[in-house]
């Protein structure tokens, strides 16, 4: 990634970053996508 980062954007990112995390943890299938992709 090019761009620097704003503090700004950081905390964007941040708030989305906890959202995903909810959602990753409400929906297993999803973690389970996540880990193969990891894996690769």
């Amino acid at each position: 990634m090019s761009k620097i980062m704003e503090k700004k954007d950081y905390k964007l990112l941040e708030f989305k970053f906890n959202e995903w995390e909810q959602d990753i943890y409400n929906h297993k299938e999803l973690m389970e996508s996540l880990k193969a992709l990891a894996d690769t």
